[in-house]
């Protein structure tokens, strides 16, 4: 589960990221990655854009059936407890959403 806090830490953490390698380049980043294609494309400068990003996310918790991968139905929850105790089915799960409201 994903919560408000996490985020907030996520952000702080890119921000740490940020200052610490900014004068490292790139080939600092791959000790971190699971893969190289992840340096492909990657800049420092695309950090401040991410944590932006981030914290204009809204958090919400929605039914997502395990098969098919899709919202279950429209219903999102703002407590993940609440989103829990109403899983219709033992084929759904709570799925974390992302999503930010100046974009609807």
């Amino acid at each position: 589960m994903l919560t408000a806090k996490d985020l907030a830490l996520i952000r702080a953490a890119l921000k740490y990221w940020r200052d610490e390698m900014s004068g490292t380049g790139l080939d600092a980043f791959r000790g971190y990655l699971d893969d190289d294609e992840d340096l492909d494309g990657l800049h420092l400068i695309d950090i401040p854009q991410l944590r932006s990003a981030l914290k204009s996310m809204q958090i919400r918790y929605g039914h997502c059936d395990v098969q098919t991968a899709r919202l279950s139905h429209t219903n999102l929850y703002r407590n993940f407890e609440v989103a829990l105790q109403t899983t219709p089915d033992p084929n759904t799960v709570v799925a974390t959403i992302l999503f930010c409201p100046s974009t609807l």
